[in-house]
């Protein structure tokens, strides 16, 4: 009867010191590292679920309508420690994804619900070399050439054009002008016959000449700034070509 005894309170105390260690694995934290969780694994343990699940419902916390949940979480995820868990290549795949939308939303995109159209310019690619390399470049390079001669007759013709409407108008712009200053000038010579008043009249005439060049020369700068768009528009209609 002792032995039994002793044998049940053997099994017992085995028992204890089981659920003792189990009580203590419940309390330890799970590391998140390749041994517990490796890459090759096909069915995923229930450990590695509820943890992938709890991320997820992090990240959805991590919103930037809940800026409380922000703070508490980025006390107890670190950038760097999220950054060197998405890079280590051998960690389950599942749980690196489940890593990289957490970071997501607490730390690179804090306002998800204003989305923002970028330029995609930065895109990674291969290039292979080929053998019709040369010749797909020297295609290129005549079809840049006859483009440019094109744009180039083109830019003559506006010009051309654009002269050929200034010598037809310039003539019905400055003809009334001189006969203005003519009839003004015989006007002042047979009214005013005084050498002061003649004086103060040329003045007068002197500041009107000097506002009607200079209307002239301003009309000329105009000119010149609608030959620069023009050039500036066919030179970007030619770039646009070419890409």
């Amino acid at each position: 009867i002792e032995q039994i005894e002793e044998e049940q309170k053997d099994q017992k105390k085995q028992q204890n010191n089981k659920i003792k260690e189990e009580e203590k694995k419940e309390e330890q934290p799970i590391i998140l590292n390749h041994q517990y969780f490796p890459k090759y694994l096909k069915t995923l343990p229930k450990d590695l679920l509820y943890i992938i699940n709890e991320i997820k419902l992090y990240k959805n916390l991590s919103l930037s309508r809940n800026q409380n949940w922000t703070k508490k979480l980025q006390q107890e995820f670190l950038f760097e420690d999220l950054t060197r868990l998405i890079f280590d290549h051998r960690l389950h795949l599942e749980l690196r994804s489940a890593l990289c939308g957490l970071i997501l939303t607490l730390y690179v995109d804090q306002e998800p619900l204003k989305t923002q159209k970028i330029p995609q310019i930065c895109r990674v690619y291969k290039s292979k070399f080929s053998r019709n390399s040369k010749k797909k470049s020297r295609n290129v390079t005549q079809i840049c050439k006859e483009n440019l001669s094109q744009f180039q007759y083109l830019i003559l013709d506006c010009l051309s054009h654009i002269e050929t409407f200034l010598v037809q108008n310039s003539p019905k712009c400055i003809s009334p002008q001189k006969s203005q200053k003519q009839m003004a000038l015989k006007r002042t010579q047979t009214i005013l016959a005084d050498d002061k008043k003649e004086n103060i009249l040329k003045n007068v005439l002197n500041k009107t000449l000097f506002h009607q060049q200079f209307a002239l020369y301003s009309s000329m700068y105009y000119i010149k700034l609608i030959y620069i768009i023009l050039f500036y528009v066919l030179f970007r209609l030619f770039q646009n070509m070419i890409i």
